[in-house]
């Protein structure tokens, strides 16, 4: 058998009838399934434990993820060979921590509720790989490295020393906030991964059939800053001076977690990885903001506008590599 257990926000408030309703009808279905466990809800939180046999705990744990009453909906731990249930009598006991006013009720619902609430926060400081790995109920820190296929993808802010020279600090920090945000709200939309944070540069990988839309979002950050500096009326803030460049390779590298007993980074490392950092900084010579290699090209399945620049010769890199770029000027 297999035992799941999680905590969700609520989405949106409900009647004290609805919430109470939500159990019993979790009660009856339950029952059919041979699925047993305990709901306790608790200030606009469920946290739930689940058991039974695995393809019906799973594929009821799926279903509770779609639901759109729940949101935040994160799995804290996944049992696996279960041979005992620990709520055999209980297709789904619904327990209202809401409608007890006991003393010891209240440390009880404060628990919960840091629980969910440091939860969010230390998800926020990772990135979705290990989101994911969490929200398995597996723990990241038993993750192998193994061998995968990645789209790779560099970008930085162009002479970002120079622009920031003599400016306060917390107008860079402003500038930096905002590219990332710009930056990554486009490469998760077209499905890469955000990987790292490095000064001004961001790293982030895409499935290796997703070529495409690693160049499709490159496109995208480029179109969005350049709007957002043509719609500056007066003054002289910083993002008129905000320019980027993109390196794309792609080949097979390591993924998994690297670092210390202290500390642990969830990143890929390759060849492929130098090469899109490279390459990002290629873009200064040949004046173009996007540009990649010819095993980018050779994946790639869309008509784009794309420049040869032959083979050249990358700093650290004992053979030459072939690039291109898009007709987009850096």
């Amino acid at each position: 058998m297999k035992r799941i257990t999680y905590i969700s926000r609520m989405s949106s408030t409900l009647p004290v009838s609805e919430v109470e309703n939500i159990g019993l009808v979790s009660a009856a279905n339950n029952r059919k399934k041979s699925i047993t466990g305990v709901l306790i809800f608790v200030q606009g939180l469920f946290f739930q434990l689940l058991e039974g046999e695995e393809k019906a705990v799973d594929e009821l744990f799926a279903t509770i993820k779609e639901d759109d009453r729940h949101e935040e909906v994160m799995c804290l731990k996944t049992e696996n060979n279960v041979t005992v249930r620990l709520f055999p009598e209980w297709s789904m006991k619904m327990i209202n921590l809401d409608r007890n006013d006991s003393e010891i009720m209240m440390p009880i619902r404060i628990l919960l509720q840091n629980v969910m609430d440091s939860h969010s926060i230390i998800l926020k400081y990772t990135q979705p790989a290990v989101s994911n790995i969490f929200n398995q109920g597996l723990n990241p820190l038993d993750t192998k490295l193994h061998r995968t296929d990645k789209v790779i993808l560099f970008g930085d802010i162009v002479s970002f020393s120079a622009i920031c020279e003599n400016r306060p600090v917390e107008e860079v920090s402003e500038l930096i906030n905002l590219y990332f945000e710009i930056c990554s709200n486009n490469i998760m939309a077209y499905k890469g991964e955000v990987t790292k944070y490095m000064g001004d540069g961001i790293m982030a990988f895409f499935d290796i059939d997703k070529a495409d839309k690693a160049l499709r979002a490159c496109v995208e950050i480029l179109q969005e800053i350049n709007e957002m500096k043509q719609n500056i009326k007066s003054g002289d803030p910083l993002i008129k001076k905000l320019r980027t460049g993109f390196g794309i390779s792609s080949g097979n590298v390591l993924e998994g977690n690297m670092g210390s007993s202290f500390k642990k980074d969830y990143t890929i490392i390759g060849d492929a990885v130098n090469v899109a950092a490279r390459l990002e900084a290629y873009t200064r010579k040949i004046k173009k903001a996007i540009a990649f290699t010819d095993d980018v090209k050779e994946i790639l399945s869309e008509d784009w506008d794309y420049i040869p620049h032959g083979k050249v010769e990358l700093k650290g890199k004992h053979h030459l590599v072939e690039v291109f770029s898009l007709n987009t000027p850096l």
